[in-house]
């Protein structure tokens, strides 16, 4: 099975709301998510923010096990697919080499949500099941 690595910054949001979607809507991959910024932050093994679980729980996903995990050099070596969502400045800023030349490596740019209020959580949590979808269907 393939396994399919979702990166974020904290792996609080977007990462994570992309595991969660891949791991219900398909069993063709296996997903798995991690931030780049989480060990800086003092984050790993954390659990993940209450608007976050509330807005996955709103379609069924139960998120409430799921824990942040630093990205490491063996997370992106063991997967097939590496899917970095950050944006730009976020992808200078925080991405290390080794994963942004990765031939794995690809980009979705959607908008960090933290600090905002529900109804973005809403429609960046409906953006990014878009493109879980059109992963999901572009596999063959």
């Amino acid at each position: 099975m393939k396994k399919v690595l979702f990166i974020c910054k904290m792996n609080a949001g977007r990462s994570q709301i992309a595991e969660g979607f891949l791991e219900n809507l398909t069993k063709k991959y296996k997903a798995l998510s991690a931030g780049v910024d989480v060990a800086r932050e003092g984050k790993d093994g954390k659990p993940l923010p209450s608007i976050v679980l509330e807005v996955m729980q709103e379609l069924g996903y139960d998120l409430s096990n799921h824990r942040r995990k630093q990205v490491t050099p063996e997370m992106i070596k063991e997967a097939g697919r590496v899917i970095i969502i950050l944006q730009k400045p976020e992808i200078e800023n925080y991405v290390p080499d080794y994963i942004k030349n990765s031939p794995k490596a690809e980009y979705w740019d959607i908008e960090d949500m933290a600090g905002r209020d529900k109804d973005f959580f809403i429609e960046k949590r409906n953006e990014i099941r878009k493109c879980v979808e059109a992963l999901i269907k572009g596999s063959g």
